[in-house]
């Protein structure tokens, strides 16, 4: 008998904000999207929508592995596609109201952290 031991374990946080950074990337390379950031790497992102695409597929791709390695093949997925839609819907309507930026996002990442971690 095999036994597999990881030697950490993929968390929830990060799954999280790899899903959040790669909607949010690809939501900022929209045409139609209201459009309102302020982060240089954002407004970079603007002018090269191609690399954006890429980067924000990555990590969504990251995230999905994540969600596998963590819960399982269907229940990952599942989780995942959760995950997506309540970040993507947040997102959607959060950043033309300009609440989304590396401030507000770094806040909510320790705070998430530390509660993970407790």
């Amino acid at each position: 008998m095999i036994i597999l031991h990881h030697r950490f374990k993929i968390m929830l946080t990060t799954i999280t904000s790899l899903t959040f950074l790669g909607f949010f990337l690809l939501y900022n390379t929209s045409q139609k999207a209201l459009l309102s950031s302020t982060i240089r790497f954002i407004l970079w992102i603007k002018a090269n929508p191609h690399f954006g695409k890429f980067i924000g597929l990555l990590l969504l791709l990251a995230a999905l592995t994540g969600c596998i390695l963590h819960f399982g093949l269907g229940a990952g997925i599942f989780s995942f596609f959760v995950i997506l839609m309540t970040l993507a819907s947040a997102t959607v309507l959060l950043a033309p109201l300009r609440f989304v930026n590396d401030k507000t996002f770094l806040f909510i990442f320790s705070l998430s952290l530390i509660a993970e971690l407790i």
